[in-house]
């Protein structure tokens, strides 16, 4: 395109031109080694731009976090050092010492600015808090790393803590130690600090990471919670189960870490970082700064060594070309001037935010003043003295509360040697060596004690007061903390405490009832001498003896509860000068208790505040002695544990007599079965049976006197049970014994049904009438009567009933009546007047009773003696109707067709009963002898239907195995056997997927009726 510049000597403007290019060329190899220096120039002070940056932020917001934390460190260690919190955790049982932390707790909340204050038990258990209404006093914390960190000795754990409204906070915790150094508990407190940390948020790329590599902080909320580098599954399960980081879910970051220091490559952008300690041990301070000014300075620099070459490149052109060149040259430069002016445009900009970065870092410093303006609000609102010396004992700092104490102000003593000024002559010496052994362990005998000294005021006037001490490390120096508290009025009402107490003295030796004072910590300060008289303690036991050593500590509950609630009310109203009378049980130095009356009230001091307790103790042990209410009570009580040793007597013989029994009854049902119809043997088989059957109705006997027999609630008509027992065997042999007895019956005609057992209330009738046989030995006359009646008040010996319907049962005889002093006894097991083994056994009248309760019936029972006695039984009443009698059911009905069945019994001839009876039916049978050995079997086998025993020693029970069996066999049928009446274990198996459950001893046609109902189930 020269040609139309340069129209003339077309020839020599080729030469010119290719000499040009060749110039330029050689020319661009320079220019582009100036343009890589440049661009490597432009990316060393960018970067140092960068670093100075980034230092400057780190420093300003390290300093900020280390503020904010600063105040909770102050708090926790002070609260560490309290006595009432050192108390209260080597005393946790003491209401009144904890009560006091609770108290303490309120008012370090009050005026350290934090949200919450609190002390742990040595187990992690919340004791005392600011927080009690929230319902966390006694929750366990030691899961909490920095309660576990706490007690291992540690201090000073920081964690986060979520909320609903994702408020954000941080815990500081210390151990506190005992007089011994004993670790009693954890002190710890919590603040907010998403107000005080708010310049964070306004500032790029600044996080703060936990020692596991988890943003706690962060001025972008995308990446809280996220793992800035990596972190085990484990141990992120681990932090998402303590909660450290809220509720949030830890969720993994990715980020290049590339091999360079300081350098990161994160999504899309590449970031200079830097990262500090800040706080508790292994949290750091990291903050990120984009590279991409390194990258547009480049641009700049290789578009300036550009913007050279081809001014170079035009220079050389300028030879060659007209003055049209010269004109393309200017507009070039006038180019180049534009860019000039956009690039000093950029930089003009880059200094303006460099300007806002400077305002935001104003803020933080401003932040950073607000809050050592809290910490002052600390020290302003303080009541105790705060003093910190150095090692050398000269003060470091000397709190508001100081200057009403001591009587000098801040200026006065800053830098002062404290004990020279403070304390008295005569104890510079003593102080001299212990701040020579403080400066070179930092630990003395005061420390880690509340002690009471003598101090001096500005005016030369000496005082008492009471100090605690505690150590702290401060520019590898050691430094003292003290807290100091004038106890001037509390010495002078100890004093007149000890006054009043003379006084009355002399009244109180004299008094035929206990006269006592205390102080309010409950220690006796005075206790007259009738306590020997009564509790047996003479004057010398007297000196150690203590309030536990006095009140059980059902008493002692009693106590604290009454005084603390006189001391709310006094400090309600303002009015302590009340009394109160209450009754309360003492311990005697013999160990024996006795009941007392017991007036008590405060002593008040000069200020109208209680300063001690004073009180009367009388001994009223006969008088409650003598109350009935209190022997009626021991003897239901006495009734109770008979009935409850039977029923346990009961139950064990009855299981042990079904097994017995089991031959007996299950046997002739084989045999009959093999044996042709008219054979002479069936009738004596027969008999065999029936009197297995019979022994089994016995057996149910003693499960009724236990309680645990009457399983069966069918419909039946006390008129029909009455006459079943007039007409039976039992009643023909009671009147061979007793000939001279006339029966006399009234029954109601269509007499409602009751619900019941009919072999437990014929058995009940049995008894009743037997009993009114015995009451006549000389012959007489029993009235039996039904009838229908409405029940809607209470009967003798019932609290109350419920209103119904009932049948009843009417027995009355002529006989010669029941003492009224004996009347309450008749039910009781074994209290009876008959001769044992001809007449009775003692039981009659529990069964009847345990007969009657198991029907949700009451009995009623009127006697006098010569006269005779009359029971009246109540039963509710039913509308439904008597079932028809099923006709038994045929062998081929229950018969199997050879499935497999696995029975399951730790008796070897239960068994091999079970197995021969099945095998008659027509199963396939094994048996096994624990519930280990049938897991072992199912493991290798399958079978239809699984017979489990209950009750099975030793090793697992019917109801375990059955569980275990499900396990590796889900959906196996079984059905549950025992000896025992069914129980809660029987019910559970039954909703694991048990079928029926059979009572021992087995039957042909029970246990065949119940496995083919159980094999036919879901077909």
């Amino acid at each position: 395109m020269l040609h139309h510049f340069l129209p003339r000597r077309p020839s020599r403007l080729n030469g010119i031109r290719s000499q040009g290019l060749t110039v330029i060329f050689l020319t661009a190899i320079p220019f582009l080694v100036l343009g890589g220096f440049l661009i490597h120039l432009g990316d060393q002070i960018t970067s140092r731009e960068i670093e100075s940056e980034l230092e400057g932020r780190l420093a300003t917001t390290s300093a900020l976090i280390s503020q904010t934390l600063s105040g909770p460190m102050t708090v926790v260690k002070l609260m560490a050092h309290e006595e009432g919190a050192i108390r209260a955790l080597d005393q946790p049982q003491s209401t009144q010492a904890v009560a006091a932390a609770n108290r303490l707790m309120d008012d370090f909340k009050e005026i350290s600015g934090v949200s919450v204050t609190a002390i742990c038990t040595a187990e992690g258990r919340l004791l005392a808090t600011n927080k009690r209404g929230l319902g966390f006093l006694g929750c366990d914390l030691s899961f909490r790393p920095y309660v576990r960190n706490a007690l291992a000795g540690n201090d000073f754990q920081y964690l986060a803590l979520g909320h609903n409204e994702k408020r954000r906070g941080c815990y500081a915790a210390t151990p506190v130690r005992g007089p011994e150094g004993r670790i009693l508990g954890v002190a710890m407190v919590k603040v907010e600090i998403d107000e005080n940390l708010v310049g964070i948020n306004k500032t790029e790329h600044v996080h703060l990471v936990s020692p596991d590599g988890v943003i706690f902080l962060s001025s972008d909320p995308a990446r809280l919670y996220k793992d800035i580098r990596p972190v085990p599954a484990q141990r992120r399960r681990e932090l998402q189960q303590s909660k450290q980081f809220g509720n949030e879910r830890l969720e993994p970051l990715e980020i290049d870490w590339k091999s360079e220091i300081g350098e990161v490559s994160w999504g899309d952008h590449t970031f200079l970082y830097k990262e500090a300690p800040v706080g508790p041990p292994g949290w750091r301070l990291l903050i990120f700064r984009d590279k991409s000014p390194i990258f547009r300075l480049r641009c700049i620099m290789a578009a300036i060594a550009l913007s050279i070459f081809l001014i170079s490149s035009l220079g050389i052109l300028a030879f060659v070309r007209t003055r049209e060149t010269a004109r393309l040259l200017s507009a070039s430069n006038s180019e180049l001037e534009k860019r000039v002016d956009a690039r000093t445009a950029e930089l003009t900009k880059s200094n303006q935010d460099l300007r806002a970065q400077i305002a935001e870092r104003e803020k933080v410093e401003q932040a950073l003043q607000d809050s050592n303006e809290v910490f002052s609000a600390i020290d302003a609102a303080a009541r105790d003295a705060i003093i910190m010396i150095d090692d050398y004992g000269r003060v470091t700092y000397w709190s508001r509360a100081c200057e009403p104490t001591f009587g000098y102000s801040r200026e006065e003593m800053l830098g002062k040697d404290l004990h020279r000024v403070l304390a008295p002559d005569r104890f510079h010496d003593t102080f001299r060596k212990a701040l020579n052994c403080f400066r070179e362990t930092g630990q003395g005998e005061a420390f880690g004690k509340t002690i009471e000294l003598i101090a001096r005021r500005k005016d030369g006037a000496e005082f008492p007061i009471e100090l605690s001490l505690s150590s702290v490390r401060v520019r590898e120096r050691w430094h003292a903390v003290g807290i100091i508290r004038d106890i001037t009025e509390r010495k002078r009402a100890e004093e007149e405490l000890r006054k009043s107490e003379q006084k009355h003295r002399l009244l109180a030796e004299n008094s035929s009832d206990v006269i006592w004072t205390m102080d309010l910590d409950l220690n006796y300060t005075y206790i007259s001498r009738a306590i020997e008289r009564i509790q047996g303690w003479n004057g010398e036991d007297c000196e150690s003896l203590t309030i536990e050593d006095i009140l059980p500590p059902q008493s002692l509950q009693v106590a604290f509860k009454r005084m603390e609630a006189h001391l709310a009310h006094g400090e309600k109203t303002g009015d302590y000068s009340m009394s109160d009378r209450f009754e309360m049980e003492l311990y005697c130095k013999d160990g024996s208790t006795i009941w007392t009356e017991i007036t008590a009230s405060f002593i008040l001091g000069e200020n109208g505040k209680p300063v001690g307790i004073q009180g009367v103790t009388r001994d009223i042990t006969e008088r409650l002695r003598s109350q009935k209410e209190k022997e009626e009570l021991q003897e239901k009580l006495a009734r109770s544990r008979k009935m409850e040793a039977l029923g346990l007597l009961a139950g064990g013989v009855a299981h042990d007599l079904n097994n017995v029994l089991s031959g007996i009854v299950s046997y002739p049902d084989l045999l009959l079965m093999d044996l042709p119809e008219g054979d002479p043997l069936r009738g004596p088989i027969e008999t065999i049976r029936e009197s297995g059957q019979k022994a089994t109705v016995i057996v149910q006997d003693l499960l009724t006197l236990a309680r645990r027999g009457v399983t069966t609630h069918s419909v039946v008509n006390l008129n029909r049970i009455v006459d079943e027992y007039l007409l039976s065997p039992e009643h023909q042999k009671m009147l061979a014994y007793h000939p001279n007895i006339l029966i006399h019956t009234r029954f109601e005609d269509r007499l409602p049904n009751i619900k019941g057992s009919p072999f437990h209330l014929k058995k009940m009738v049995m008894n009743l009438v037997s009993n009114a046989a015995e009451a006549q030995l000389g012959g007489g006359e029993i009235f039996i009567r039904t009838e229908s009646r409405y029940l809607d008040r209470p009967l003798r010996g019932y609290e109350q009933i419920v209103a119904n319907e009932y049948v009843v049962l009417r027995i009355e005889d002529r006989g010669e009546g029941i003492p009224e002093d004996q009347l309450h006894r008749i039910f009781e097991p074994f209290y009876t007047k008959k001769v044992m083994g001809r007449s009775g056994t003692g039981l009659g009248m529990s069964v009847v009773w345990g007969t009657v309760q198991d029907h949700s019936g009451y009995i009623d029972v009127r006697s006098s003696e010569g006269e005779g006695t009359i029971f009246e039984l109540y039963f509710p009443m039913t509308r439904e109707e008597i079932e028809a009698a099923q006709a038994p059911h045929s062998i081929e009905s229950y018969a199997g067709s050879q499935e497999a069945i696995l029975v399951v019994d730790d008796v070897e001839g239960q068994r091999e009963l079970a197995k021969k009876i099945l095998t008659k039916l027509n199963y396939q049978v094994d048996t096994v002898s624990s519930g280990n050995a049938a897991i072992e079997y199912l493991k290798r086998k399958s079978v239809d239907l699984v017979v489990l025993d209950m009750i099975m020693d030793p090793g697992l029970d019917g109801l375990d195995t059955h569980r275990r069996i499900l396990e590796i066999r889900p959906g196996q049928k079984a059905i549950i056997a025992s000896g025992f009446a069914e129980t809660d274990r029987v019910k559970k198996s039954q909703q694991l997927g048990a079928g029926v459950y059979i009572k021992k001893p087995y039957t042909l046609e029970k246990i065949g009726q119940a496995i083919r109902d159980e094999l036919d189930t879901g077909k």
